[in-house]
């Protein structure tokens, strides 16, 4: 059973770095000024609401969405900062670290609008994932515990 567990962890990591390359691919996205969307009062913080707030003005339904907040806050203060979104949406291969978006010159307002919508759905295709696979891999430790205090139950009525 524990095994299962670390194919789990593995299989939904690797599922999570592929959204990963998949958000860094879209030629204009940029972690900045992904931040800078949903920090739009410059507070240098984004909440669960506030998350919220932004993929539904984009029609984006992201179920259990704030959920993920905790699931990507370092610090406990039921925030996300510039450097925790960073830490949890940029893949790990160094191909994508410190990767620039065109900034869309000589593009218009729609087609940059339209740049951005589709990387807003990489986004929340990757906090799908991240959230699924946080519940999933809790389900098995969860189950994993139980049948471990099965089998010690097992053990002691036969001492």
């Amino acid at each position: 059973m524990f095994l299962r567990l670390i194919k789990l962890i593995l299989k939904n990591q690797r599922q999570i770095e592929i959204a990963k390359e998949v958000l860094f691919s879209h030629s204009t996205f940029d972690i900045s000024q992904c931040f800078r969307l949903f920090d739009d009062q410059n507070e240098g913080s984004i909440t669960a609401e506030k998350f919220d707030e932004v993929f539904a003005a984009h029609n984006i339904e992201v179920l259990q969405l704030g959920i993920v907040v905790p699931l990507i806050d370092q610090t406990g203060d039921d925030k996300v900062v510039m450097k925790e979104l960073a830490d949890a949406i940029e893949p790990k291969h160094p191909a994508y670290r410190g990767k620039r978006a065109d900034p869309g010159y000589g593009m218009s307002i729609e087609q940059q609008k339209v740049f951005q919508q589709a990387w807003m759905e990489s986004l929340a295709a990757l906090f799908g994932l991240i959230i699924s696979s946080a519940q999933e891999i809790e389900e098995k430790r969860t189950q994993l515990q139980l049948d471990g205090e099965r089998l010690f139950d097992s053990m002691d009525a036969y001492r």
